[in-house]
């Protein structure tokens, strides 16, 4: 089965990193964020169609083609079942999910393609657990291959099995990116420089620190609240944090740095997360600032004096979160 997506059909669900930045660079891909996009979309459909319609599958394999005159992306899905899945139920219709893969596929490759320069022939999502990855084949690779994938993150000491670090630190990138380019392109926000977070694992908060250049602090928007982005951004690094420790058993970063990866407009970013290979989950001391953070519990929002204070880096908005309070905005 075969569906066409036009180039500049709009896609209502979820797509890597806010890809409607009409001024994104062409040469900012990147296949893990696009790989992390299309499993979280992926993802949602298979689980919304076993749950709604009975329908028994954890993956689907899809070749994709783009039309040399037109431009247009077709795409040719196969659905996958593992040993997990049992028989369809009776409201199930294969071809009609089939259909809906096919096209949401094709349509944010096409994206991709348009946008960021991407180049993917074929994509494999498969799932156990209900968790969905997905892998592309792109001729991008070989010599080069740094500049449009990264070697996954060793394991730090207390990572589970089930713990994948790569997709981890691409899931921050994407709620990253999707957060600051929706600011960006709805609310006139100039270009974030950097945002940094550290992370106290026996006390839960995450204290977040959004910086832009001094040219850029001094023409912020009336239309863009400042405050609220970083509130935004600390909610969204650290429930990301939190799902991961809870269902995955990864290990707590110390860190999280996050940096424009080159795209015009700097949405795009690229983040590192440090952890202290030394500490203990049982000792306190693993805990960046943890005991400014009991001291001021009782306020979670809690900043500097100074809402925006000047670095040698360049002015800072702050937001304290508490991890796993739910709290994405």
């Amino acid at each position: 089965m075969r569906i066409v997506s036009g180039c500049l059909a709009l896609h209502a669900g979820l797509f890597v990193a806010q890809v409607q930045l009409a001024d994104a660079a062409r040469g900012a891909c990147q296949l893990d964020l696009l790989e992390y996009g299309l499993a979280d979309e992926i993802g949602e459909e298979l689980r919304d169609s076993r749950r709604k319609w009975g329908c028994q599958y954890s993956g689907t394999e899809c070749t994709l083609e783009e039309d040399p005159t037109s431009g247009w992306t077709t795409g040719t899905c196969t659905l996958l079942k593992s040993s997990e899945d049992g028989a369809d139920g009776e409201r199930c219709q294969p071809k009609l999910l089939t259909r809906e893969l096919e096209k949401d596929i094709a349509k944010d490759i096409a994206k991709a393609k348009r946008k960021f320069g991407c180049s993917v022939q074929a994509v494999t999502c498969t799932g156990s657990g209900g968790v969905v990855t997905c892998d592309t084949q792109s001729d991008q690779s070989g010599e080069g291959a740094a500049e449009h994938r990264r070697s996954a993150p060793s394991a730090p000491p207390g990572a589970s099995d089930a713990c994948n670090l790569g997709i981890l630190t691409a899931s921050v990138e994407y709620e990253l990116s999707g957060k600051v380019g929706k600011a960006q392109s709805k609310f006139g926000c100039p270009k974030v420089s950097e945002v940094s977070c550290q992370v106290a694992p026996s006390t839960k908060w995450v204290d977040c620190a959004l910086t832009l250049d001094e040219e850029a602090a001094a023409a912020v928007p009336s239309s863009c609240n400042m405050d609220f982005l970083a509130q935004s951004v600390a909610a969204d690094i650290g429930e990301e944090l939190a799902e991961a420790e809870i269902k995955y058993g990864c290990p707590v970063p110390q860190t999280a740095v996050c940096r424009p990866s080159g795209a015009t407009r700097g949405a795009i970013f690229d983040c590192t997360l440090e952890y202290d290979v030394t500490a203990s989950d049982g000792n306190n001391n693993d805990a960046p600032d943890a005991d400014a953070a009991d001291a001021s519990a009782s306020d979670p929002s809690s900043k500097a004096a100074d809402d925006s204070p000047v670095t040698p880096g360049g002015v800072q908005w702050h937001f304290r979160h508490m991890r796993g309070a739910h709290g994405n905005l």
